[in-house]
């Protein structure tokens, strides 16, 4: 329809079905269908005016069939996950502040893990002169100085939330040692994440995607799942201080970091800061030990207007 429409524009775009929405996990089920889920596909193009584009769009948005194998469509023509014409600049900048990779480390470190996985998700269904498909591979993951530096960071909260839920538990804080508890498996599973290379979905589907990933996942799942589900706070503990210990086995096994042997750690070492001593060049000396970027918990994915740059006052 578009190739007969619009026959000299058809060969400059980009089909894609990417972004926002479960179904472009592939996790969605038929309880998803209760809100913002419907036949919906984007159009990109860098080699169009943005006149061109809306036209592409408006004309979607009127002749698309509103049913589609049963499903409705809804009148939000022009949603992040409906149907919609994008420029790729204008794509990649409302997603994650950056048209292109940042060339420099910190600035990566402005960039959402969950923003990073909308826009390397879903399927490319037509893309004859490869511009999107190219500008996705180029933010494919993060480089090596920024994967060490995340994992480092989520390492350390791991290490922090396990201290704190004993110090909770001896204090009779039983309710602050479960909210640990939860809070140090969020960080387990972004960290099994970053093993695996994957970018973490936001929390509503990160122990979902954590399920399915091939590396460290199958060992810490029924551990987790035993933390979550005994009701003896002792029990949750030693499960968690388990996780904890094979995390840190897997990062030495598979060469993260040298073991470094530390009398004033419980553990005997200080696993996070073993992965922080390979970071190297702008992030080596980095003040804050914990730090992993910006967060998606802690601010709206668009917030200030989908640019975090402005962080850094520019």
């Amino acid at each position: 329809m578009l190739a007969k429409a619009f026959p000299d524009e058809f060969p400059l775009i980009a089909v894609a079905s990417v972004g926002v929405g479960s179904d472009r996990l592939g996790a969605d089920d038929d309880f998803s269908q209760d809100h913002c889920w419907e036949p919906g596909f984007q159009i990109f193009s860098d080699r169009l005016p943005r006149e061109a584009l809306k036209r592409i769009e408006a004309f979607l948005c009127e002749n698309l069939p509103w049913e589609f194998q049963g499903f409705q469509r809804s009148d939000c023509c022009g949603g992040v996950n409906t149907i919609r014409a994008w420029a790729i600049d204008e794509f990649f900048q409302t997603m994650t502040s950056f048209a292109w990779p940042p060339k420099q480390d910190r600035r990566w470190l402005l960039i959402l893990d969950e923003a990073l996985c909308l826009v390397t998700n879903g399927e490319v269904f037509y893309d004859p002169t490869g511009d999107f498909t190219q500008r996705r591979e180029a933010f494919g993951y993060y480089p090596e100085n920024i994967w060490r530096f995340k994992l480092a960071g989520r390492a350390h909260r791991i290490d922090v939330k396990r201290y704190q839920m004993e110090r909770c538990i001896a204090h009779g804080e039983e309710v602050a040692a479960n909210l640990m508890l939860c809070e140090g498996l969020r960080e387990v599973f972004h960290f099994v994440c970053l093993v695996n290379r994957r970018y973490a979905p936001y929390d509503r589907w990160l122990h979902w995607m954590f399920r399915r990933l091939p590396l460290l996942a199958g060992e810490v799942e029924p551990l987790a799942q035993g933390a979550v589900e005994t009701t003896d706070i002792a029990q949750k503990l030693s499960l968690y201080e388990q996780i904890v210990t094979l995390c840190a086995d897997w990062v030495y096994a598979h060469g993260l970091a040298a073991r470094a042997e530390c009398e004033h750690a419980p553990s005997g070492t200080l696993w996070w800061m073993d992965i922080r001593d390979a970071v190297q060049g702008e992030l080596k000396d980095f003040p804050e030990r914990d730090w992993i970027g910006v967060e998606y918990r802690y601010g709206s994915l668009f917030a200030l207007g989908g640019d975090f740059r402005k962080l850094l006052g520019d």
